[in-house]
């Protein structure tokens, strides 16, 4: 599936956001892709899981990406958008210790909570998120073909009850 004009623009406002490092809504570090990516892509392993509110079971994916392209381990959906992303936004994205000086919005996205581990070039990944502020919403939205999108999720809980 291709994403979309304003997904495309959300994500590129997202990661913007982030690679600003101690930004408004951006954690602490690079978040673009390291200048030891390999020109073809990352080499990535992830396990993908998403939980749309806690009382919910988690929904599991892997992502394997061998020179940009999905790997024969891939469970993730749109992989090939998803690799794309990882290597645009790199190890450090998932490895960044948001800034406590930060200031985020008050928003609240939903109950979705998320974690990637992995590796990312070599480099071991932990990652969680969440849709508690506009950071952590910021943060969700440039990690979107991971995770879905937050109002994908937050449906998902309301058509459960």
């Amino acid at each position: 599936m291709r994403p979309t004009p304003a997904t495309v623009a959300r994500r590129a406002v997202a990661i913007g956001a982030l690679a600003l490092g101690s930004g408004a809504c951006g954690p602490a570090g690079d978040a673009t892709a390291s200048p030891s990516t390999p020109p073809g892509g990352a080499r990535v392993l992830l396990e993908i899981s998403v939980r749309p509110a806690p009382e919910q079971d988690p929904t599991r994916h892997v992502l394997e990406c061998l020179d940009g392209a999905p790997g024969p381990a891939t469970t993730l959906p749109g992989a090939e958008v998803a690799c794309a992303d990882v290597a645009a936004l790199g190890a450090g994205f998932f490895t960044a210790e948001p800034d406590p000086d930060r200031v985020c919005t008050l928003q609240y996205g939903g109950p979705a909570t998320a974690r990637v581990t992995g590796t990312v070039d070599g480099e071991a990944v932990d990652a969680r998120f969440s849709l508690t502020d506009g950071c952590e919403i910021s943060r969700w939205q440039a990690a979107e073909s991971l995770l879905g999108t937050g109002r994908d999720r937050l449906l998902q809980v309301m058509t459960s009850s």
